[in-house]
């Protein structure tokens, strides 16, 4: 299973990479599922990508606490790298499938990096740790 924070996504139908990109698409397995991407993508539409050619895309979180940035562990087929991703939008759509008639779910993401570059990130964000020579 695919795990986006704390939820558990069991096999996605499909996972499209683009650059740094991820398209996940799935089958919502229960209401309970449902209501967790829901609640955890709730706030997605704040945020945006700048692209610089030649690095990395730089995200902008707009919640306070950086809401919208999660760790994503793959574990199915060709998958995209572990690491933090950048909520980017979720949408969901009812259509019949071999179970019956169910919700699919669809969400974007964009990759940071590993767990080093999320550190490495934080801590330059400490600025109450910093001494500078006008000992502000």
């Amino acid at each position: 299973m695919t795990q986006i924070y704390d939820i558990d996504i069991q096999v996605p139908n499909s996972a499209g990479i683009g650059g740094y990109g991820v398209e996940l698409i799935g089958l919502v397995g229960s209401e309970t599922i449902f209501d967790q991407l829901r609640e955890l993508f709730r706030l997605c539409e704040t945020t945006a990508i700048q692209i610089v050619p030649g690095r990395r895309p730089i995200p902008w979180d707009a919640t306070e606490d950086e809401l919208n940035i999660w760790y994503v562990a793959w574990t199915h087929g060709d998958k995209p790298e572990d690491g933090w991703y950048l909520l980017r939008s979720w949408s969901t759509t009812d259509d019949e499938s071999a179970q019956g008639h169910s919700q699919y779910f669809v969400v974007n993401m964009v990759f940071l990096g590993t767990s080093q570059y999320k550190q490495d990130g934080y801590r330059s964000k400490q600025l109450e740790i910093v001494t500078n020579d006008w000992s502000i």
